[in-house]
């Protein structure tokens, strides 16, 4: 269901205009962005699903194609690292919001380890929620079907 595969980067769900981006970097967290993505879907709130394995062919693109992927219009942002969350504050800003881990990990069964990092979709969909409205408060937007305030028309 990928609608672009292009060099550091893919798509991987989303129409525009959105609301909100999601970025990840691996296939499990993927499908988690993704679960997330139909959850916003499903209670009206647009969103897109960036998945972004390599930074550095990323980076190596013109700045056109860039900004073509990131959208500079866009500043509500999620990024999901199962690492480290050093770095992804490139592509969120610094408004934007990053899970992942800020420890050295732990120890456990990979249901309790996902749950001790917020590695759930109830967590990455709380952080989108957040995100829209944190940007929408600063242009004062409502989004439409939520009661949510949101980007309209970004």
């Amino acid at each position: 269901m990928a609608a672009d595969a292009t060099p550091g980067v893919k798509i991987q769900h989303g129409i525009l205009p959105q609301e909100s981006e999601t970025m990840s970097d691996q296939a499990q967290l993927d499908r988690l962005c993704i679960r997330a993505y139909e959850q916003l879907k499903s209670e009206g709130i647009k969103a897109r699903v960036i998945s972004m394995p390599s930074w550095e062919l990323f980076e190596s693109q013109s700045q056109e194609y860039r900004d073509s992927v990131i959208l500079t219009e866009i500043a509500a942002r999620v990024a999901v690292e199962e690492a480290s969350t050093f770095g992804w504050e490139r592509y969120t800003g610094l408004q934007g919001t990053v899970l992942g881990m800020h420890t050295f990990g732990l120890s456990a069964p990979m249901k309790v380890v996902a749950q001790h990092f917020g590695f759930e979709l109830e967590h990455v969909v709380v952080a989108a929620k957040e995100q829209i409205a944190r940007h929408a408060s600063k242009n004062g937007a409502r989004h439409p079907n939520s009661g949510m305030s949101g980007e309209e028309g970004a």
